[in-house]
């Protein structure tokens, strides 16, 4: 059987959030992935042959994405009336994970030679600053209710006990 490659960036990046993100993760999630992609990612790297990416080439898009400043991918070209230019160095440390780890699934299911996600490592991602998030009436309902589980038959242990 002939083996099939990612010719470019977008042929691989669409082809794990279809045959790996939606069939693994949860919906919510693969809606980020690709919100991502859309914004930052194809727009910067998708029309680049996936196997020929570097280093310098993923630092240089992380760097952009932190500035809040993703220029397209030609000269001249702009970019549709609904996508944002959004950023931030979250912004950016999400977008390489994402690369990261479609260049990782692309070697493991042989659509991208080995050694070709070993460009992915060499970006060092942003510190993070703590974050504040709030419980929203859902999950305090589910909160109490695991409390008061916990309270009346105790926690359960590692082993199932």
């Amino acid at each position: 059987a002939e083996e099939r490659t990612a010719a470019t960036v977008a042929d691989l990046m669409e082809e794990w959030l279809e045959r790996h993100v939606r069939t693994k993760r949860k919906s919510r999630t693969a809606s980020g992935y690709a919100s991502l992609m859309t914004v930052h990612i194809l727009p910067a790297l998708g029309k680049r042959p996936a196997a020929g990416l570097t280093a310098g080439d993923l630092t240089t898009f992380h760097e952009g994405v932190a500035r809040k400043a993703v220029k397209p991918s030609r000269p001249g070209v702009k970019r549709a009336p609904k996508t944002r230019a959004t950023g931030g160095q979250t912004t950016a440390n999400r977008c390489h994970a994402i690369l990261r780890a479609a260049f990782r699934w692309g070697v493991r299911v042989g659509l991208l030679p080995k050694g070709s996600a070993d460009a992915t490592s060499a970006v060092e991602p942003y510190r993070e600053g703590e974050r504040t998030t709030f419980l929203d009436p859902d999950h305090v309902a589910r909160l109490r209710d695991a409390l008061a589980l916990a309270e009346g038959e105790g926690l359960p242990t590692a082993t199932g006990r």
